[in-house]
């Protein structure tokens, strides 16, 4: 698809009989005290001033200007006209769909949080769900983080005066308030930040992952993050969204020129000798617009020489398809717990949290080096108490869910008693005590379902099983041993004691999917901890729409060459350790049903 592009848009005077539609109303009941906190870092003008420079003489790529220099007293003013144009769909959508569904978005927000938003605008749109909020009876703080006191003042002052949310204000950028939910006193609240409007669009795509990775890394697992995004792929209706009729973006984007005189403490521009470009520009994670700054003429700004048509950029809102949205989430490590679009899907809030465990499915990451790392391993570990400690009930470990199989204790000291085994048998040293668990937790029974009485060789099953304390101290102490391995460097393990450790390892994560299909046949099993609830009627749906059939695939005897070229007496290899290969076979699909 080509890039949709009109000529320059020379600002004019809006008609005055554009109608300024939509929105909550905040006139009632205007709030008599306005509670604002300046938690700026640094001067902002300063910071700006450094930028203006820096991005006016790149060392490569093409000039730029920051966009937050349209973000001042007058540009919020303005971009707060743009929010009523009919053409700024982004707006209309997003009150649409709070409309319609702030009660089932202030249902994930727990009594007692916390609300941060990001760049909080006029308010009109957030008042929804904080009506909704207060409506439930929910006891909320909501903070408004903004660039300006003033229309940080002007806006909070139209607020309702609710009796179960308390509104303040921060004076800040988004770095300030990143910064402020790491104070102690702010960590250990229940939170959710508020990001509205998609302005994460102003970002390119690995600096929104980033910047969303930012706030994820002070969020605990049961914090939220609300995101507005623009998923509308219709070129012209972006399009006109930023180049409306009446030329307020226009008027909105040359005051960031206005903006940056200020800021450099002299007419550095004159805004006479500069246009506004638009252009919409296709692309496969959903496109986006941008907005240049161009002079018609030659002219010359803080030393340096503009061309006549040379394009300089200042902003750009990305639009995200259903892919993009994966990406960033995956990118940003955090997952999707639900989400609420528009009727035509063009526009959507989603729920995003931090999870409890993370696995990359991207082979970089999850096999960085032929030797997990220690970090991988205490990742691992972190995923297994959550499982062992906080999901299964202390009373289910004596239990089989699975009566053909092992008691759930034995999974418990199985895991670091197999680690144990092959440490001792690379290393040559002594296993951990107690040594006899060797006997009792190296191998687990799996008899034949048809007939019980066959059944491979497995450890003793003693009358009574260690104390659960006693086998945790052991786990501790195993976890220990491969530590002090770890002290020497990663680089420095010898090739054998490596294979046993990512035998180790690999081992646990099998056994991790094994324990939990044992936990998902007992009523007993608890939720995992700080997660929300998925949404399971809509994740149903969409497997039911996205079902394919269920076809033979027929594999034909050949010879294939797969995984890797691994000899076990090779000890001076870097390759990956690698496994056998299977001869011909007949392939189906079979779906396995929990009864």
């Amino acid at each position: 698809m080509p890039s949709v592009v009109e000529s320059p848009y020379k600002p004019q005077l809006p008609n005055p009989q554009y109608k300024l539609e939509k929105g909550a109303s905040l006139t009632a009941g205007r709030r008599p005290n306005i509670d604002i906190t300046d938690i700026r870092q640094a001067a902002v003008d300063f910071n700006l001033k450094e930028e203006i420079h820096k991005l006016l003489r790149p060392q490569e790529g093409p000039r730029k200007l920051p966009t937050l220099l349209l973000y001042d007293e007058k540009g919020l003013q303005l971009f707060e006209e743009i929010t009523y144009l009919e053409e700024y769909y982004l707006t209309n959508y997003e009150i649409q769909v709070l409309r319609r569904s702030a009660t089932a978005i202030a249902r994930s927000i727990p009594s007692g949080s916390l609300l941060l938003e990001l760049g909080s605008g006029n308010l009109r749109k957030v008042t929804l769900l904080l009506q909704a909020l207060e409506d439930a009876g929910k006891k909320i703080d909501y903070y408004a983080l903004d660039l300006s006191e003033d229309e940080l003042s002007r806006t909070l002052a139209q607020v309702p005066n609710f009796r179960h949310v308390r509104c303040h204000g921060l004076l800040g950028t988004y770095d300030d308030g990143r910064e402020w939910l790491r104070r102690p006193q702010i960590a250990s609240k229940r939170k959710c930040v508020l990001s509205l409007g998609s302005s994460i669009g102003n970002f390119h795509r690995d600096e929104a992952a980033s910047f969303l990775r930012g706030f994820a890394d002070v969020l605990q697992p049961a914090d939220s993050f609300l995101i507005g995004l623009d998923s509308c792929t219709d070129p012209s209706k972006v399009y006109h969204a930023y180049n409306d009729r009446y030329g307020i973006t226009h008027r909105f984007l040359l005051n960031g020129l206005a903006h940056a005189n200020k800021v450099l403490g002299h007419k550095a521009f004159d805004l006479n000798d500069w246009q506004v470009i638009g252009e919409y520009v296709y692309d496969i994670e959903g496109g986006r617009h941008q907005a240049f700054y161009s002079p018609p003429h030659d002219t010359i700004v803080l030393g340096e020489t503009i061309k006549a048509q040379e394009r300089i950029q200042v902003e750009q809102s990305l639009k995200y398809s259903e892919e993009g949205c994966r990406n960033l989430w995956r990118s940003a490590g955090m997952i999707e717990a639900d989400r609420w679009m528009t009727e035509d899907e063009d526009y959507g809030l989603h729920l995003l949290t931090k999870p409890n465990m993370t696995f990359s499915p991207k082979p970089s990451e999850y096999a960085r080096s032929p030797v997990p790392s220690l970090g991988d391993f205490e990742g691992l570990w972190t995923t297994w108490d959550i499982v062992t400690r906080r999901m299964l009930p202390n009373e289910e470990l004596l239990d089989k869910p699975i009566k053909l199989r092992n008691a759930c204790i034995f999974y418990l000291g199985h895991i670091p008693t197999f680690l144990d085994i092959q440490l001792t048998k690379t290393t040559k040293n002594p296993l951990t005590e107690p040594a006899f668990y060797a006997s009792i937790f190296e191998r687990g029974i799996d008899p034949d379902v048809d007939n019980p009485e066959i059944c491979h060789q497995h450890s003793e099953i003693p009358d009574e099983w260690p104390p659960v304390e006693d086998i945790i101290e052991y786990q501790g102490r195993v976890r220990d041993r491969l530590k002090s391995i770890y002290s020497v460097g990663l680089e420095n393990i010898p090739r054998n004691v490596g294979r046993a450790i990512w035998v180790g390892f690999e081992h646990e994560i099998m056994h991790l999917e094994t324990l939990l299909y044992m936990m998902l046949q007992s009523d007993k099993t608890l939720p995992p901890p700080h997660t929300k609830q998925p949404n399971f009627e809509a994740l149903a749906q969409e497997a039911y729409t996205s079902r394919v059939s269920n076809d033979w695939f027929d594999i034909p005897e050949q010879e294939l060459t797969i995984g890797l070229d691994d000899p076990d007496d090779v000890q001076n290899s870097t390759n990956h350790f690698g496994w056998l290969v299977i001869p011909a076979l007949l392939k189906k699909v079979v779906i396995l049903i929990n009864l």
